[in-house]
C-alpha cells in the first residue's frame, strides 16, 4: 500500500445572506440537497472526513486514483451539480430569494496529495496534520475563475485529459503564501467549458383546467410568502390538513414540480405529485395531482396565492376528470365533500397565519 493520501474538497459558493425565515430554511434545504448529491456522485470510493458548511472534505489513503480518474470525478460531480440546479429554474414553485438565486450557485474543487496522518476522536478516525491544513487554506486563493479545479504541485500533470484535450489543457500556474504553512504552488483549470454537458430538464406541460372546478377562497391578514410556505412545506401540513393521519415525503427536499408525497387517510394511502399551472401574472401557484381518489380518473388541487406583505387571498380549486360511465355519481358526491374539506383547510390556514402574526 502506498504511503500517500488524497484530499479532495468540492466547495459550493454563491449564496447571499438571507434575512427572512422562509429563505433561511430553503437555503439550508438546498445546500443539504447539493451536499448529498456531491457525496452520492463519488465514484472513487473516497471517505467523507467532514461536511464543512458548504463543502465536503473527502480523503483516501493508500492506493490512490489516477490523475484521469480524479478529473473524471470532478467532471461527474460538476455536471450532476449543475443539472440539479436547473431544477430550481424550471421546477420550482417558490419565488423566495433562496430558490430564485439557487441557479447561480457555483462549485470549485481543491485536490492535494500528502502524507496520511490520522487522529481518533470519539472512536472515529479523521485526517490530521499539515496537509489537511494546507488543502483547506487553498480554498482561499487568487484564482480568477468562478468555477475551477485547483491542484497542488504536478499532481494531475500526467493526465491524458490534460495532455490530449484542448479544454482540459488550459492550466494556469499560481502560488500563495499562507501563515503557518509557507509558500504553496498550485495549478488551476477553469471548468466553464463543462457547461456544454449540462442537460436542461424537459419543458413543463400544464394540465388542462376544467371549466367548473370546485373552488373556495379566503382573505388572510398575513404576508403572501408566509401563506405559500405554510401551504407547500410538507413539514407543516399536519397543522392545517386535519383529514390526513400521516404525511410521508422525502425530508429535507424543497417541494418542487415532480416531488411526491403520500397521505395516509384512515387505512388508505394516496400518492400525490406536485404540479403547477398558469393562472396569470403575480400569483404563486401550487398544485398536487393524484389518480387514487374513488370515482375520479385524476384530480388536481391548486392553491392560488395572491397579495403582498400584509394581505393575502388564498383560493383552492379542485379540477377533476371522472371515471367513464360514473361521471354522474362523481358529480353527486365529490363536489360537496371537496368543498367541505376546502373550507376547513382554509379556515385552519387563516387561523395559523393570523395567530402567528399577532
Amino acid at each position: 500500500m502506498s504511503n500517500k493520501a488524497l484530499y479532495f474538497i468540492p466547495d459550493i459558493s454563491g449564496f447571499t445572506s438571507f434575512v427572512k425565515s422562509v429563505e433561511i430554511g430553503h437555503s439550508q434545504h438546498i445546500i443539504a440537497e447539493l451536499l448529498e448529491l456531491i457525496i452520492d456522485a463519488d465514484k472513487l470510493a473516497l471517505s467523507v472526513a467532514e461536511v464543512e458548511g458548504d463543502a465536503v472534505f473527502f480523503y483516501k489513503n493508500g492506493d490512490l486514483p489516477t490523475a484521469d480518474e480524479i478529473l473524471l470525478q470532478t467532471q461527474e460531480t460538476y455536471v450532476r451539480f449543475h443539472n440539479h440546479l436547473k431544477l430550481y429554474q424550471s421546477r420550482r414553485i417558490c419565488d423566495c430569494g433562496a430558490c430564485t438565486s439557487a441557479a447561480s450557485l457555483t462549485l470549485k474543487f481543491v485536490v492535494h496529495q500528502g502524507v496520511p496522518n490520522m487522529i481518533t476522536v470519539k472512536g472515529k478516525e479523521k485526517p490530521f496534520g499539515e496537509d489537511v491544513i494546507k488543502v483547506h487554506r487553498l480554498l482561499k486563493n487568487k484564482v480568477t475563475e468562478r468555477e475551477y479545479l485547483l491542484y497542488t504541485d504536478k499532481l494531475l500533470d500526467n493526465a491524458e485529459l490534460i495532455n490530449d484535450h484542448k479544454e482540459w489543457s488550459k492550466v494556469e500556474p499560481g502560488e500563495e503564501e499562507y501563515e503557518g504553512v509557507g509558500k504553496v504552488t498550485y495549478k488551476s483549470i477553469g471548468l466553464a467549458f463543462l457547461k456544454k454537458l449540462i442537460k436542461p430538464p424537459p419543458s413543463l406541460n400544464y394540465k388542462d383546467l376544467t371549466t367548473a372546478p370546485v373552488q373556495t377562497s379566503i382573505d388572510i391578514r398575513g404576508a403572501r410568502p408566509n401563506v405559500f410556505e405554510l401551504v407547500t412545506n410538507m413539514e407543516q401540513r399536519h397543522k392545517w390538513n386535519k383529514d390526513v393521519r400521516e404525511f410521508r415525503y422525502k425530508e429535507g427536499e424543497i417541494n418542487r414540480v415532480g416531488s411526491k408525497h403520500v397521505c395516509v387517510i384512515g387505512s388508505n394511502l394516496l400518492e400525490f405529485e406536485t404540479v403547477t399551472n398558469d393562472f396569470g401574472r403575480d400569483k404563486y401557484v401550487y398544485g398536487e395531482v393524484t389518480d387514487q381518489i374513488p370515482l375520479i380518473k385524476e384530480g388536481t388541487t391548486y392553491y392560488i396565492v395572491e397579495g403582498d406583505e400584509h394581505q393575502t387571498k388564498l383560493r383552492m380549486e379542485f379540477h377533476y376528470e371522472s371515471i367513464p360511465f360514473l361521471g354522474w355519481l362523481a358529480k353527486l358526491f365529490i363536489p360537496g365533500q371537496i368543498k367541505r374539506r376546502q373550507v376547513a383547510s382554509l379556515k385552519q390556514i387563516k387561523e395559523i397565519i393570523e395567530t402567528e402574526k399577532n
